[in-house]
């Protein structure tokens, strides 16, 4: 029994724990906004796995955006523990950033999100839509480069 103890107690010590995401949500749409690249009211297209990242490209049709000017079809990445987890034909409100890191040989315009950005599902977002209606520069869009 106490070389089963041990057994267990060392695989415990040496097997690493699960990484979970480290980060907080913004306190406010503002520090979200401020934060942000680009903040955008999109629905999402499509969304596929990335082999070896756990994460996923999601390629978004944008309804609305702020501080950037954006393409009205946009292609994002969310991976790593702080993705963000988006559903096909659903809406939301994301705050993009540029990652070096989840960009590498991939297209300039590519941009990423994850957990602890603000992000919401667009029924959930009606006061940071509100505000950022009222705060933020609004975007024109421009065709797909």
């Amino acid at each position: 029994m106490r070389k089963v103890i041990a057994i267990l107690v060392c695989g415990l010590v040496l097997v690493p724990p699960a990484l979970a995401c480290r980060c907080t949500e913004p306190k406010s749409t503002r520090v979200a906004y401020v934060a942000a690249q680009a903040a955008l009211v999109a629905r999402v297209l499509e969304v596929r796995a990335v082999p070896r990242t756990d994460g996923v490209t999601a390629v978004l049709l944008v309804s609305q955006a702020w501080k950037k000017d954006l393409p009205t079809h946009l292609t994002i990445v969310s991976a790593t523990t702080c993705k963000y987890d988006l559903l096909p034909n659903r809406e939301y409100l994301l705050y993009l950033a540029h990652d070096p890191k989840m960009l590498e040989g991939r297209d300039p315009e590519t941009y990423t999100t994850g957990l602890c950005l603000g992000n919401q599902p667009l029924p959930q977002s009606n006061k940071a839509v509100q505000w950022l209606q009222k705060h933020a520069r609004a975007s024109r869009f421009r065709p797909a480069s």
